[in-house]
C-alpha cells in the first residue's frame, strides 16, 4: 500500500525532452502506468534544437502521428552548405526516403504535441515544476525517485523502471554516481540569438553555415516565426570576457560572418543573446538496476550535424522496443537494460568521434593537432568522392543503427 505522498507506477520518466516524452508516449500507449516529471513550468524554452530528421519523421509515421505533425507550423531543409576550413554541401534529396529533408519544427510545439498524444491514455500522468531530489535505492536497485512537486511538497514515486531523460546536466545521472567521459579537448560554447527575416536581403538557403579564423556560425530559417535562429561558437571560457565588452564588439564579429545582416545586427543587445555551454561527453554505463539513461543524459552530443534530438528519439524507441514487454511482466533485468546500451552505443561512439574530429578541425588553436588533420581528411573524403557522398547524409538522416517501432507496439493506435 502506498502512502498519501507516494505513488506506484510501472515507469517513472524524469525529464520532458524529446527522448523522455517519446518513451512516455509509447509506454502509455502500450498500457503501462507512466508518470512523467518535468522540472520546468512549460516546454517553451529559448534556443532548443528545432530539427526532426528523416529517422524521427519515419518513426512518427509508423506510430500514426505524422499527419498531425505535418499540420503544425514548420519549415524544411534539404541541402546543407558550409564554407570555411571545411567547405561542404550535403543534400538530403539523394536519399531514398519519403522524407528527404530535415523538418524545422519548434521543439516546444513538438513536446506539447507528444504530451497531448500521451494524455489520451488515463494511465499517463504529467507533473510540471517537479524536481528530483533523490533516488529510492533498495538492495542496490533503483526503485524510483523522490521529488519536490509544484507546491514544494516532498513526494515519492516508486517505479519498476526509472528513465533518466533529464538532459546534459542530468540530476539523476549525478545522483546515481554514473561516470562520464569527456571526448574532446577543444570544446566550444555557443551564443544563440534570433535575427528577423528580410526576404530581399537574406540568403536563399534555409540553413546557412559560415566560418572565419575565430568563430563558426550556423543559422536556420524559421518561416513560421519570421526569423532566423542563429548560433555562433566561441572558445570555451571566453564568454565572460566577451560579455564584459560593449555589444558592438560582438556585433562586429557577427557582421564579419554574415555581412548581409549588418543593419539588423545593429539592433542586437546582450539581452537578446543566450549563452549555452557545450560539452561532448558520454556516460560509461547508461544503466543501473532499475534505471536507464537515454538522450543527453547518456550521451551529450555536439551541435555538429544537428543529430541530438533524433538520437534521443531513437534511444526512446529502442528502449521501448526492448523493455515494454518485460515491464508488462512486472520486471526488467539489468541485462535487458545493458542490451539497450549495446544496441546503439557503438553508433553513438562513431558519431561523437566524428563530431570531435570536425570540432577540433574547425579550431584555429587545433590547426596542427591530430584531430584537425583527421577531421579535414574525413570531411574531404566524404564531400569529394561521389560514390561515398551519401554516407554522411545517411548518418545525419538515420544514424547507423536501423530502428523501427516493434510491430507488437503498433496495435494501440492513438
Amino acid at each position: 500500500m502506498t502512502g498519501q505522498n507516494e505513488t506506484q507506477v510501472d515507469v517513472a520518466v524524469v525529464g520532458g525532452g524529446p527522448g523522455g516524452v517519446f518513451f512516455a508516449y509509447m509506454a502509455a500507449r502500450a498500457g503501462l502506468r507512466v508518470h512523467l516529471l518535468e522540472a520546468q513550468s512549460d516546454f517553451n524554452r529559448e534556443f532548443r534544437g528545432d530539427t526532426l530528421n528523416p529517422l524521427a519523421l519515419g518513426l512518427l509515421e509508423e506510430l500514426g502521428l505524422i499527419s498531425k505533425i505535418m499540420e503544425l507550423p514548420h519549415g524544411t531543409v534539404n541541402t546543407l552548405r558550409g564554407s570555411g576550413a571545411i567547405p561542404y554541401m550535403i543534400s538530403y534529396s539523394m536519399l531514398r526516403s519519403k522524407y528527404p529533408y530535415v523538418m524545422i519544427l519548434s521543439q516546444s510545439l513538438f513536446l506539447n504535441f507528444m504530451v497531448e498524444q500521451a494524455q489520451q491514455y488515463p494511465n499517463f500522468t504529467l507533473e510540471m515544476r517537479s524536481r528530483v531530489s533523490g533516488l529510492i535505492e533498495e538492495n542496490g536497485a533503483i526503485q524510483g525517485v523522490e521529488y519536490r512537486d509544484a507546491t514544494g511538497s516532498l513526494r515519492t514515486l516508486r517505479a519498476t523502471l526509472t528513465i533518466a531523460a533529464d538532459g546534459r546536466n542530468s540530476a539523476v545521472r549525478k545522483l546515481a554516481n554514473i561516470e562520464t567521459l569527456t571526448l574532446t579537448n577543444q570544446p566550444d560554447d555557443i551564443l544563440w540569438m534570433r535575427i528577423p527575416m528580410q526576404d530581399d536581403l537574406d540568403p536563399k538557403e534555409d540553413l546557412v553555415t559560415r566560418q572565419d579564423a575565430t568563430n563558426s556560425l550556423f543559422m536556420f530559417r524559421r518561416p513560421y516565426e519570421r526569423d532566423w535562429q542563429a548560433g555562433v561558437t566561441i572558445i570555451k571560457g571566453d564568454y565572460k570576457a566577451l560579455r564584459a565588452q560593449d555589444i558592438s564588439v560582438f556585433r562586429a564579429q557577427m557582421r564579419n560572418l554574415v555581412p548581409e545582416f549588418g543593419d539588423r545586427l545593429e539592433k542586437l543587445e546582450w539581452s537578446d543573446v543566450a549563452y549555452l555551454p557545450v560539452d561532448l561527453k558520454r556516460a560509461v554505463q547508461w544503466y543501473r538496476d532499475g534505471l536507464l539513461l537515454i538522450g543527453d543524459s547518456a550521451h551529450i552530443m555536439s551541435p555538429v550535424g544537428g543529430v541530438g534530438i533524433n538520437l534521443a528519439i531513437r534511444d526512446a524507441v529502442v528502449a521501448a522496443n526492448m523493455l515494454i514487454a518485460p515491464l508488462k511482466q512486472g520486471a526488467v533485468s539489468i541485462e535487458q537494460l545493458a542490451q539497450v546500451q549495446r544496441k546503439v552505443e557503438w553508433d553513438i561512439k562513431i558519431t561523437q568521434n566524428f563530431q570531435a574530429s570536425i570540432q577540433n578541425a574547425s579550431k584555429r588553436t587545433a590547426k596542427n593537432s591530430f584531430g584537425s588533420k583527421i577531421g579535414r581528411k574525413m570531411a574531404g573524403w566524404f564531400t569529394k568522392i561521389p560514390l561515398v557522398n551519401s554516407i554522411p547524409v545517411r548518418i545525419l538522416a538515420f544514424g547507423l543503427v536501423n530502428v523501427e517501432v516493434d510491430t507488437t507496439l503498433l496495435a494501440h493506435i492513438a
